[in-house]
């Protein structure tokens, strides 16, 4: 099981929000890059960057800053953010990001979602970002109308990379993860590994967790726990590695993917 480290961008910061309000910003460094070394240096094997200011606009942001991390750290990253249209997909594709998260279009525009796929496979991750049961767009701003359990079973079979499935409600408030429906969401996804995000706060999260690897579980996204120091992130890594063989990457001819906000 992979523990991925989350940095968020606004305006060119780390910020974190809560329950996705921008109002209701921390921001933790005025640095991208040295925040990615720091995760790096810490033993994290892969980045989970997201463009707030892309999520919201439409289109990207904050590439250029998550590109730089991704050749300063020498680490693959997973960006996402306002990437809907192939054309923008391509420039992300080029820009030495290792996979591209869609969200809202994955949804709103079915084709485009088919023909990324088809064009760059297990590249392609697809954010599903919850609230009260209903994947959410947009910036988290508005919702898509598809339940989540509908929105995850859409993906099989398409050979994206991975769902990134977000429990927008507890994002950002450190109140542990909720449980109860990750049996559901692994049983809707079958055959397509899934990332959990969204409340993560300690080590116990992370065990609590290792018993759904066997059903699709790839990984968790962190965020606000490893800035505010309730999660380590080098014991978070040896605990989700305890135990078992724990790859680079989850499958993925590219090299494999919570707080998603595509």
């Amino acid at each position: 099981m992979l523990v991925v480290p989350a940095i968020d961008l606004r305006g060119g910061r780390c910020v974190r929000l809560t329950r996705g309000d921008y109002a209701r910003e921390t921001v933790y460094s005025s640095d991208p890059v040295a925040t990615a070394q720091k995760f790096r240096d810490q033993g994290a094997n892969r980045l989970h960057i997201i463009d707030l200011d892309g999520a919201k606009a439409g289109e990207p942001r904050n590439l250029a800053a998550a590109s730089l991390a991704a050749r300063e750290t020498g680490l693959p990253v997973q960006y996402g953010g306002g990437i809907r249209s192939l054309p923008v997909l391509a420039r992300v594709m080029e820009s030495g990001i290792r996979w591209a998260i869609v969200g809202t279009a994955a949804f709103r525009d079915p084709a485009f979602l088919e023909e990324a796929a088809t064009k760059w496979g297990d590249r392609i991750l697809v954010a599903v970002d919850v609230r009260a049961g209903t994947a959410m767009g947009d910036g988290w701003t508005s919702s898509l109308g598809v339940p989540v359990i509908e929105a995850v079973g859409r993906l099989k079979g398409l050979g994206i990379g991975a769902a990134i499935v977000t429990d927008t409600e507890r994002d950002g408030t450190l109140e542990g993860l909720d449980l109860k429906p990750v049996g559901v969401v692994l049983d809707a996804a079958r055959g397509v590994p899934v990332f959990l995000a969204g409340g993560v706060r300690d080590l116990k999260d992370i065990v609590a967790l290792k018993p759904f690897t066997s059903r699709g579980l790839a990984g968790v996204v962190a965020g606000k726990a490893l800035y505010e120091g309730t999660l380590d992130l080098a014991a978070a890594l040896a605990a989700a590695q305890e135990g078992q063989r724990t790859p680079d990457a989850p499958p993925s001819s590219g090299g494999a993917s919570a707080a998603n906000r595509a």
